[in-house]
């Protein structure tokens, strides 16, 4: 179901309030957009599309069983499992404050009920 061969640009996370018939709008800096799931969602399933491409495809060449030991290289195994951890930890720290389950500032009870939604959500994918 996730394939990176399309050309799409991800969602701008400007609302649709906010967008103007000429150029593209402004989401104010202290709303938080109702698109931020969507956006960050579709970033974190294509650093997952790759685990399970790398990690768990069933191809031949993929399966460590139907490998030769020359073929199962341990060093290359943990180098692929820490670039693909690396880039997980990349992808928490650029999420923006308001969709982190533990930010305290962002998880006022002020804040609207769909970001509380979209911040736990996001945190159990």
């Amino acid at each position: 179901m996730i394939s990176t061969t399309w050309n799409v640009p991800f969602p701008s996370l400007i609302d649709d309030e906010y967008l103007r018939t000429e150029g593209e709008g402004n989401q104010p800096p202290d709303t938080p957009s109702r698109l931020g799931l969507c956006t960050w969602s579709s970033k974190l399933f294509l650093i997952l599309d790759d685990i399970l491409l790398r990690l768990y495809a069933p191809h031949p060449q993929n399966n460590v069983d139907a490998m030769s030991e020359a073929e199962c290289s341990v060093e290359e195994i943990i180098s692929e499992v820490m670039t693909l951890n690396r880039r997980l930890e990349q992808f928490l720290e650029s999420i923006p404050t308001y969709l982190r389950i533990a930010s305290e500032p962002e998880s006022r009870d002020g804040w609207m009920p769909s970001v509380k939604i979209q911040q736990q959500v996001l945190h159990c994918r």
